[in-house]
C-alpha cells in the first residue's frame, strides 16, 4: 500500500510561511523545482545549520533526500518532524510512504534490514485516532506484512507468514479503505488454489490502490495461474526491478516462459529462482521439467554438476541430478548419482533413505526386486514412513504380496500434491496397473498405463516398457472378450454379440499417442482434468484422484514439503 502522499508533502513545502521567510529556503524551492536536488540540498542545510527546530525545513530536507533516493535518511529528518510536532500528520502520512518505498528495496538484498525498518515505524508511529494518522499506521503495518513475507519466500519459515498475515489485517483494521483486505483474502484464495477468485480479488485491490506494488505482483501471479500469460508476464516485468529478489515473481515467469514455448527463457528464471532459495524442491523440480521439455538433458546435468562443482555437500544438488538421470531413462548414472547422495556429509537420516528408495524404485522398474530390497535397510523403510515419504508407499506398491495392500499404498501416493507429484503419480499409476494385471482386469490397467504414459518423457526406457504393458492388456482383454464372445454365440444372444463385436473394434484401434502430453502440457493442465484414453463403454471410469498438473502455486502451500 505504497500511499505516495509525497505529492501532498510537496504542495505543503512549496506554499509553507514559514519556509517564504528564508531566502536560503526559497532558493531551495527554486532548485527543487527545477530537479536540481543537490543544490536544494546544500541550501536546505545551510539553513537547518541555524534553524534544527524548524520542523518544516526539517520536512523539506526529508523530501529532497527522498528525490535523492536516500529512503533511510529521509526517515530519520521525518523522524525528527514528528519528536517537533506530534500532530503533524502530514509528516506521519509521508513517512509511511516513504517507509514502504525503503522496506521493498531492503528486502532485495537485506531482509533482516526491511524487517527492523518495518518493526520500527510500527514503534514510533503516533498512535493518534485521527483517520490520518490511523491510514500513516496502518501503511507500516503494511509494510511489515510485506517485509515478513519476502522473507518466508526466501526462508519458507512459517511464522514469518503469519506474521505477515497479522500485520496485513491489522492494515485492514486500521485502515479499511486500504486494498488489504483484498490482500489477505485473494492470498488465502490463491494457496488454496481458487485462482479465479484470489484474481478478482487482487483486481479489486488495485483498483482500490493503483500504486500498491504488492498487490501488482499478487495480481500478476494469479493473471498468470488463470491463463492470461501476456498480461502477467508485462505485468512482472515491470515489477522485476522492484522484486528481483522475490523468487515467486522468478518462477511465474519461467512457468509462463515454459507454457509458452520459451524454454530457454524458463529455465534464466527457474535457475534465478533457485539462486534465491537453493533447497526449494519445487524450484528444482521445475527445472528438470523444463529441460525434459525441451530435450535437453545434457544441459541439465551439466547445470547440476556445476552446482555440485561448487558446493560438494549439498544433498540437493545430487539429489535433483538424480531425479534427472531418472526421468531421461539413463538408470545407470541415476542409481550412482543417489549412492553419492546417500554419503553426503551432513544428510539427514530422511534423505538417506530417499536417495536409498529411489535407487530402489530403479531396480524395481527394470523389474530386479532383488537388487532394489539390497538399496534399503529396515531403519531406512521405517524413517521413510514415519516422514509420510510417498517413496515408501511406492515401494509398497511394487513389492507387497498382497494386492489389496499393494492398491492402496498406490492410492495413498496419489493423494501427494508435493513438488514432483506428476512423476511421483506416473510411478504410482504403473504400479497400480501392475495390480489390475495380476487381478486380469486388463481394460482397468490400460487406463492406468495412459495415465503414466502422459506422464512421462518420450525419450525415456520407460516408453517401451509402458507400451508393452499396454499391449499385453490389450490382448489378455481381446481374449477375455472373446472368450464372451463364444458364449454368446452359442447363446445366439444377438445383442451382446453386437456390443462385444463393437468393443473389440475399439479396443483393437487404440493407441497411447504421443508420451508425456500432460509432462508437455504442464501449465495449462486443471487440476479437474479427467482425460482418459479408453471409451466409457470399455470401462466403469475410475476416478483418478490424483491432480494431473504441477503448477508453482504448489510451492506455496506453507505446509513444508516431506523431504
Amino acid at each position: 500500500m505504497l500511499v505516495c502522499a509525497l505529492a501532498a508533502g510537496l504542495s505543503s513545502f512549496s506554499v509553507s510561511s514559514t519556509l517564504a521567510d528564508s531566502n536560503l529556503v526559497n532558493e531551495a524551492l527554486r532548485a527543487f523545482t527545477q530537479k536540481n536536488y543537490t543544490k536544494a540540498n546544500t541550501l536546505i542545510d545551510q539553513h537547518l545549520a541555524n534553524n534544527p527546530n524548524d520542523a518544516n525545513a526539517q520536512y523539506a530536507k526529508a523530501m529532497i533526500l527522498h528525490r535523492m533516493g536516500h529512503y533511510i535518511k529521509a526517515l530519520q529528518r521525518l523522524e525528527i518532524v514528528l519528536k517537533l510536532n506530534p500532530k503533524n500528520h502530514l509528516a506521519a502520512t509521508s513517512y509511511a510512504a516513504i517507509n514502504q518505498q525503503a522496506v521493498y528495496h531492503l528486502n532485495q538484498g537485506k531482509n533482516e534490514d526491511a524487517i527492523a525498518l518495518a518493526e520500527k515505524s510500527v514503534e514510533i508511529m503516533p498512535k493518534w485516532e485521527q483517520s490520518e494518522f490511523r491510514k500513516a499506521l496502518a501503511g507500516c503495518y503494511f509494510a511489515k506484512g510485506t517485509a515478513y513475507f519476502e522473507r518466508w519466500c526466501l526462508e519458507g519459515n512459517s511464522e514469518d507468514s503469519r506474521i505477515a498475515m497479522e500485520a496485513w489485517e491489522k492494515t485492514r483494521d486500521l485502515d479499511p479503505t486500504s486494498a488489504s483486505q483484498q490482500l489477505v483474502n485473494g492470498i488465502n484464495s490463491f494457496i488454496s488454489g481458487n485462482y479465479a477468485n484470489a484474481k478478482k480479488l487482487f483486481d479489486d485491490g488495485v483498483a482500490i490502490r493503483a500504486n500498491n506494488k504488492y498487490m501488482q505482483l499478487w495480481q500478476g501471479l494469479a493473471n498468470a495461474s488463470v491463463g492470461e500469460y501476456s498480461l502477467a508476464l508485462g505485468q512482472l516485468n515491470e515489477l522485476s526491478s522492484l522484486f528481483v529478489r522475490n523468487p515467486m515473481l522468478h518462477l511465474y515467469k519461467g512457468d509462463i516462459y515454459k507454457i509458452t514455448g520459451d524454454y530457454n527463457s524458463a529455465a534464466t528464471e527457474y535457475t534465478a529462482a533457485l539462486t534465491l532459495r537453493p533447497t526449494d524442491r519445487r524450484i528444482n523440480t521445475a527445472i528438470n521439467t523444463v529441460y525434459l521439455c525441451n530435450n535437453q538433458v545434457n544441459e541439465g546435468v551439466a547445470f547440476y554438476e556445476q552446482r555440485i562443482a561448487q558446493d560438494p555437500s549439498n544433498f540437493s544438488n545430487y539429489y535433483h541430478l538424480g531425479s534427472l538421470q531418472t526421468e531421461a531413462g539413463r538408470y545407470e548414472d541415476a542409481l550412482a548419482t543417489f549412492s553419492r547422495a546417500a554419503e553426503v556429509s551432513g544428510a539427514t537420516p530422511l534423505q538417506v533413505s530417499s536417495a536409498k528408495l529411489q535407487m530402489a524404485l530403479i531396480h524395481l522398474e527394470k523389474g530386479d526386486p532383488k537388487a532394489a530390497s539390497a538399496c534399503v535397510t529396515p531403519e531406512d523403510l521405517q524413517t521413510s514412513e514415519n516422514a509420510s515419504s510417498p517413496l515408501y508407499n511406492l515401494f509398497v506398491a511394487y513389492t507387497d504380496q498382497q494386492l489389496p495392500i499393494c492398491e492402496k499404498a498406490a492410492r495413498d501416493v496419489l493423494q501427494d500434491s508435493g513438488a514432483d507429484s506428476i512423476f511421483i503419480h506416473r510411478n504410482a499409476f504403473k504400479a497400480w496397473a501392475n495390480v489390475e494385471m495380476n487381478r486380469k482386469q486388463y481394460i482397468r490397467a490400460m487406463e492406468l498405463l495412459y495415465q503414466a504414459w502422459r506422464r512421462t518423457p518420450f525419450f525415456s526406457q520407460d516408453c517401451e516398457r509402458i507400451q508393452e504393458q499396454f499391449n499385453q492388456c490389450r490382448q489378455g482383454a481381446l481374449a477375455q472378450m472373446s472368450s464372451k464372445l463364444r458364449r454368446a454365440t452359442k447363446g445366439k444372444n444377438d445383442d451382446i454379440i453386437e456390443e462385444l463385436n463393437a468393443q473389440s473394434k475399439i479396443l483393437e484401434g487404440l493407441e497411447l499417442g504421443d508420451p508425456g502430453a500432460l509432462l508437455h502440457t504442464i501449465g495449462t493442465a486443471k487440476a479437474t482434468d479427467k482425460e482418459t484414453l479408453i471409451p466409457q463403454e470399455l470401462t466403469s471410469n475410475i476416478p483418478m484422484t490424483a491432480a494431473t498438473s504441477v503448477r508453482s502455486t504448489s510451492w506455496m502451500d506453507i505446509t513444508p514439503d516431506w523431504q
